[in-house]
């Protein structure tokens, strides 16, 4: 029955015009009007004030299937509805803890790349940020669901008090998830389907449909341990009205004003998400350019797609495949003559998806020793700025300064995508507004401070002193989202600190579960530093750093997104030693053994921004528009980055090649 509903659907609506994430689209839309063929209902009647939530969690669901399977598993309108039905489709009552730990696996999804499965999960890093993201989001939807308007971080405290329930328990010896999951749904507060008159039905025997069986044996498993008293009963009283597609819908009419009235349930962001939110357009080019002095070159789009413009909190996202032909320009120091070969895998990124596309032009740089990095600055024909891009490859020894005009046109389809309400769930993260720091005046807030303030940081020598605040990465007062929190306790002190600050951010820490010398400390992403991990604390009135041991790192909801970047690339922030940077362009490409030298080399790609303050001082930071507040970083500051690239590699590839002349090499 939803198999044929579905495929009627995609048939008279996709006439494999359609890939699978517009598909998705217009499916969810058909889903909040009760009917998938414009005229006759598919789905039996639902509580019209579920079926906008439910309508996008299966699109969400729909989203991570593709993420998960690949282009390759929609390639007929058959295998859309068959992944449809049988892995998103809720043809039974699902129960709210089925729903959790799913909830939780997708997220967690997001940061390991790679699936896990329950209970082995609970052991896996960024475990603890997956469920504590989740269960906050469930919070806020417990209290709009009662009519009750919250900020998203209500009842962080619950929800790290069954974080550590449930990380401390041991799950090992459990065998079947039936068994798992009759302990564990109870520990996690959440209600286990009733398992009083459940008979199994086989016009739901799809996958998922499967997984709910699951549960419900989960009940039986308690309901066999407990015996049936008031005490079980309330394991499993649903604090929520189910949704199943085997209801009833109500009329249209009343369909359609229920649903424009009620709040959506809160979507986990997936990747398309997450580039709307950054406001930005994305591609990944593959190119080759060969000449002298005027260079024709030609590329690829891998990929391209992202932000197309926000309508109030309305997020437009395109997607295509495009190619780019351009009319280049160089000169430079080119150190096996004038010839010029190349090839490279270039990152763009654009104000728009329609600013990458037609005729553009761009100056840029790049230096080579076989192994090449540049970057370049692109506007349109009027002169107006659209985006930026950052470039590696391979090529011939030389430094080159370059620009020329470029065209780029879609090769096929273009894919667009609505994400409503989106606005108000877009992430962020550095230190929190009622962060403190240490200024030759006293302690001042994070939201206090400007550019030209200094404040307490730690030099190379690991020793505290004052250093000046040059720009403002991130600045936003009204954020609110999940950060890491650090106890750390000062060694031989009966002292502790808290640390909060985003999990992408650097921290140093010693390399082992050991004391150590600032000589050999190692950044380490927030999320990563573990417990019992050693960290340094500073403080105004001595110039030696101090040991800290961390005791708990956790997740908590926080206000405000503050990055202040210091000269020496360090800030000592609630008394802790931090570095002043946090992911940026280079972290998806690098191993994780070699991130430890990410906060390094972003500091030598900032020489540029450190030259500028250095000649205008702060008054520069307010022309880039790099000063506090800000809510999103301009583009004259990638401007100054992508410059920043070149100035830094140029001088190593010149000292590479002189010494190989010098035959010292």
């Amino acid at each position: 029955m939803f198999y044929r509903g579905c495929l009627k659907f995609v048939k008279a609506n996709g006439d494999g015009k359609h890939g699978a994430a517009e598909q998705t689209e217009k499916l969810g839309a058909a889903c909040k009007k009760g009917t998938f063929d414009g005229t006759n209902s598919v789905l039996t009647k639902v509580d019209p004030s579920k079926l906008a939530a439910e309508c996008d969690r299966a699109v969400h669901q729909m989203d991570i299937q593709l993420n998960i399977l690949g282009e390759d598993s929609f390639k007929t309108d058959e295998d859309f509805c068959a992944v449809f039905v049988d892995l998103v489709l809720p043809i039974d009552e699902e129960p709210e803890c089925m729903r959790f730990v799913e909830d939780v696996s997708h997220e967690h999804l997001k940061y390991a790349g790679v699936p896990h499965h329950w209970p082995r999960i609970v052991y896996e890093k960024h475990f603890d940020e997956a469920f504590m993201t989740v269960c906050l989001e469930d919070k806020k939807l417990d209290e709009e669901e009662d009519g009750r308007e919250t900020m998203f971080g209500a009842g962080a405290e619950e929800c790290r008090l069954i974080l550590e329930r449930i990380m401390a328990a041991k799950w090992g010896h459990y065998k079947r998830l039936s068994s798992f999951f009759a302990v564990a749904c109870p520990v996690m507060g959440l209600p286990l389907p009733d398992p009083s008159g459940k008979t199994f039905d086989p016009m739901a025997g799809t996958k998922r449909a499967m997984a709910v069986q699951m549960f419900h044996r989960a009940s039986h498993v308690v309901l066999a341990k407990h015996g049936n008293t008031s005490e079980t009963a309330k394991l499993f009283a649903s604090k929520r009205k189910p949704f199943s597609a085997l209801q009833l819908v109500h009329e249209l009419d009343d369909l359609e004003t229920s649903v424009s009235a009620k709040s959506p349930r809160r979507r986990r962001l997936n990747e398309n998400q997450r580039s709307c939110c950054s406001g930005k357009a994305y591609n990944w080019e593959l190119g080759v350019a060969a000449g002298a002095s005027i260079t024709v070159s030609g590329s690829v789009s891998l990929a391209a797609g992202g932000f197309n413009g926000w309508q109030d909190k309305t997020c437009y996202f395109k997607t295509a495949n495009v190619k780019e032909v351009c009319l280049n320009w160089d000169f430079g120091f080119d150190m096996d003559g004038p010839l010029e070969v190349e090839a490279s895998v270039a990152r763009g990124f654009f104000k728009s998806y329609n600013d990458m596309l037609g005729d553009s032009a761009y100056v840029g740089g790049s230096a080579c020793f076989i192994l090449c990095v540049g970057g370049s600055v692109i506007t349109n024909l009027q002169g107006q700025y659209i985006g930026e891009t950052v470039e590696f490859g391979f090529g011939l020894p030389g430094v080159d300064f370059e620009g020329g005009v470029c065209k780029c046109m879609p090769t096929g389809n273009t894919y667009e995508r609505i994400f409503h309400n989106l606005q108000d769930h877009c992430p962020s993260g550095c230190f929190p507004e009622d962060a403190t720091v240490e200024t030759p005046d006293g302690k001042k807030k994070m939201h206090q401070l400007q550019v030209g303030d200094r404040v307490l940081a730690v030099n190379d020598a690991g020793e505290a002193f004052f250093d000046e605040i040059y720009f403002f990465g991130h600045a936003d007062y009204k954020a609110m989202s999940p950060m890491v929190q650090l106890q750390i306790q000062e060694l031989g002190s009966n002292s502790s600190l808290e640390l909060n600050l985003s999990p992408d951010h650097f921290l140093h820490k010693c390399p082992k579960l050991q004391p150590c010398l600032w000589k050999e400390a190692e950044a380490a992403y927030a999320a990563a530093v573990p417990e019992e991990a050693y960290v340094w604390t500073a403080s105004a009135g001595a110039t030696e750093l101090k040991l800290g041991r961390v005791l708990l790192n956790r997740m908590v909801p926080k206000q405000g997104l503050f990055n202040p970047y210091t000269l020496s690339g360090n800030i000592v922030v609630n008394g802790v030693a931090a570095s002043a940077h946090s992911s940026w362009v280079l972290d998806h490409f690098v191993p994780e053994a070699l991130t430890k030298y990410l906060p390094a080399t972003y500091q030598s790609i900032f020489v540029v921004g450190r030259w500028i303050y250095s000649v205008f001082g702060a008054r520069a930071a307010d022309v880039i528009g790099v000063n506090n507040p800000q809510e999103q970083t301009p583009w004259s500051a990638y401007a100054v980055a992508l410059s920043s690239i070149f100035v830094a590699s140029s001088p190593v590839v010149v000292a590479v090649f002189l010494k190989s002349r010098s035959g010292k090499l």
